[in-house]
């Protein structure tokens, strides 16, 4: 009886790490953006409509060196209505706060 319960409790245990270890892989997959030199993709997409040359240029040489990993967001951008509220905010907060 008693080594049918702590079984039991292994078996729970292990069915929760597993899915907290599922559940942290799909969050962390679906929260991946390439970046280049230190920026996100997000930055270097705000800097090619840059009124600065120069960062338009830097964010044309980082697209260049990311290659196919920035294809799934080239094609999310242009397939968005608008940019959500987590979007907006890290902007404003790479832009604003940290500068």
């Amino acid at each position: 009886m008693r080594e049918m319960r702590s079984r039991q409790k292994i078996v729970f245990i292990a069915a929760i790490v597993g899915f907290v270890l599922v559940f942290a892989v799909v969050c962390l997959w679906g929260n991946y953006r390439p970046s280049y030199s230190g920026q996100t993709i997000d930055r270097w997409f705000v800097d090619l409509n840059s009124d600065s040359v120069e960062k338009r240029k830097a964010a044309e040489a980082a697209f260049e060196e990311m290659g196919a990993d920035c294809l799934d967001f080239l094609v999310s951008q242009v397939t968005a209505e608008r940019p959500s509220m987590l979007q907006k905010t890290r902007l404003w907060v790479s832009d604003k706060v940290l500068g």
